[in-house]
């Protein structure tokens, strides 16, 4: 019977110490962990030969076509598998290299470990183990100087992909031929081309050390599921493995259905519906393939060391409604084909390097609740197109460069919950519409250009927790309906040039937890009121011109661990009420 030999690169087989291991989760005493399988020698049976020493993954799908070993059985088919992968070469053996820069790499040697098969022998009923070692003879080897190869005659070109090995007709002569690629390589090879590449390339225009080739290389000759052009599952495991080299991690990748690589998430149909990797080091450009996960839900890639521009193709993936690429270093500024994600509910960017202004485009997600572009480099002012995002309930805008005023725009987004500006360059006053904002529990305007005195309608957002308008240049007094927001906790006033007295009404506030109103202009004496700030942890009313004494009833803010009053004008007697604060700092 004609045997075919399935194998790798050379330099992809030579033995590390049993035992065998993925990256530097398998210790010592060959205990395996949790995310990475142990690769072991073990004797399995061909169709009706005898014992054949092959490379296998401990795995219930392989292990099932194995032998039961004993301990000593075992012992000498881990030395005699040892043995076979580092012989002593014929004269008459070919050698072939592939990709020789690129094989040595960091990431391209991860890929081999974590995901491509081990080398499988089949048709081996009729050959002895001594045909089988001369076989492994026969297959490419590195472990030869240059000197020893230049003596011996032998050529080793770069870069020439090695498909498969077969013996001669007579199986005792340990020569190897480089076979062809086959029907199946050529066909799936063209498959991807038409329906995956992007830009209208093909795999001939594109080097063979790109990500892409190296991929298509993957798939075709050492991926064990060895799928066929017309597996369903072929083009998304594909762009998962291309992923994995243009993200310079491999972390996902193993020889088992993609649906079960750590970060995948399939549906029932086996569609990738959720790529996520947290905190996992990716470091790379994102290909325009990955838009042909056609499937995809959701994209959250956080905190990782992502660069470049996103392509644009990704946001013409149809399905997707979470986007979550928070803390990478992406640049430039968004497409206008963001509008065509029309089931998108959140889009996260913050903490990269964005730039220029938001698409008008933007208006065209009807279906978005969260929006946060936090701590980039946007600017302008804001497209008048967000006034259609009824549904939206969080707009974090804060860190960047946006000007312009407090749009009417955002005064008809009815549904916002939170709602951060600060440290932007936006000015001018605060509208009374503000007022209608009826579900909103946090503002944030702190650092930015605001002026001019608070509307009395900030009154009417009964579900106010957070009001932060520091450091900007507000005005006037405050108003006392700022004492109907029952549930606000933390009102920050900070450096601003607010005037007049202290409103007695901000003392209905009982659930008040922080308070900061220092560098102001306000005057007058402190409310007695404010005793009723049970829950208070720090007060600041330092640096402003507050006059008489302080109030006693501080002495019954027994939660109270900080209180600045210094730089005003108060008497110089200090109530005894405020022994009983007992954590109140120093």
């Amino acid at each position: 019977m004609e045997a075919t030999v399935e194998t790798f690169d050379i330099k992809d087989r030579d033995p590390p110490p049993v035992p065998f291991r993925l990256q530097s989760s398998v210790f010592e005493d060959g205990q395996k962990s949790k995310q990475n399988e142990v690769i072991e020698p073990v004797d399995c049976v061909g169709s009706d030969g005898p014992p054949v020493p092959l490379m296998m993954t401990v795995d219930a799908t392989i292990t099932e076509k194995c032998c039961k070993l004993d301990a000593t059985e075992r012992a000498e088919a881990e030395q005699s598998a040892i043995s076979t992968l580092r012989p002593t070469p014929p004269a008459n053996a070919i050698y072939h290299t592939q990709d020789h820069d690129l094989r040595n790499q960091h990431v391209v040697g991860q890929v081999i470990d974590n995901f491509l098969s081990p080398p499988i022998i089949q048709g081996t009923s009729n050959l002895s183990r001594s045909d089988l070692n001369m076989m492994s003879d026969s297959v490419s080897h590195e472990g030869l100087q240059e000197e020893e190869e230049m003596e011996n005659g032998i050529l080793i070109p770069e870069a020439v992909p090695v498909r498969a090995i077969a013996p001669v007709e007579n199986p005792n002569v340990g020569v190897a031929q480089l076979v062809e690629p086959d029907h199946r390589s050529l066909s799936i090879r063209n498959k991807i081309e038409k329906n995956v590449l992007q830009r209208n390339v093909t795999f001939d225009e594109i080097e063979a050390t790109d990500s892409r080739v190296l991929s298509l290389n993957c798939i075709t000759d050492k991926d064990q599921a060895k799928l066929l052009e017309t597996d369903t599952n072929l083009f998304q495991r594909y762009i998962l493995v291309l992923l994995a080299f243009d993200f310079s991690n491999p972390g996902w990748l193993s020889f088992s259905n993609e649906c079960n690589w750590v970060g995948v998430e399939c549906n029932i149909h086996g569609h990738v519906v959720k790529l996520e990797s947290i905190g996992e080091d990716l470091d790379g450009t994102m290909p325009p393939e990955i838009a042909k996960l056609q499937y995809l839900q959701m994209l959250s890639l956080i905190d990782n060391s992502l660069y470049r521009t996103l392509p644009s193709e990704i946001f013409d993936m149809k399905y997707v409604s979470e986007i979550h690429l928070d803390k990478n270093n992406f640049t430039s500024t968004l497409p206008s084909r963001i509008g065509n994600l029309k089931e998108l509910t959140v889009l996260s960017l913050q903490w990269n390097e964005f730039t220029g202004p938001l698409p008008s485009e933007l208006g065209y997600l009807n279906k978005l609740t969260y929006l946060d572009l936090k701590s980039n480099f946007f600017s302008s002012t804001l497209p008048s197109e967000l006034s259609n995002l009824k549904e939206l309930t969080d707009l974090l805008l804060s860190v960047n460069e946006f000007t312009g005023t407090f749009q009417s725009e955002l005064r008809n987004l009815n549904k916002l919950v939170h709602l951060r500006l600060n440290r932007n360059q936006f000015s001018g006053t605060l509208p009374t519409e503000i007022g209608n904002m009826s579900n909103l529990m946090h503002l944030v305007l702190w650092n930015d250009k605001f002026e001019g005195t608070l509307p009395s309608e900030l009154g009417n957002l009964s579900t106010l927790q957070t009001l932060d308008l520091d450091s900007n240049d507000f005005t006037g007094t405050l108003p006392s309906e700022l004492g109907n927001l029952a549930n606000l906790t933390i009102l920050f006033l900070y450096d601003n040039q607010f005037s007049g007295t202290f409103p007695s009404e901000l003392g209905n506030l009982k659930k008040m937890s922080a308070l900061i109103a220092s560098q102001n202009q306000f005057t007058g004496t402190l409310p007695t009121e404010i005793g009723n700030w049970k829950e208070v942890y720090f007060i600041r009313f330092n640096e402003n011109q507050f006059t008489g004494t302080l109030p006693t009833e501080l002495g019954g803010l027994y939660m109270l661990e900080e209180l600045y009053v210094f730089t005003n004008q108060f008497s110089s007697t200090i109530p005894s009420e405020l022994q009983n604060l007992t954590i109140l700092k120093a």
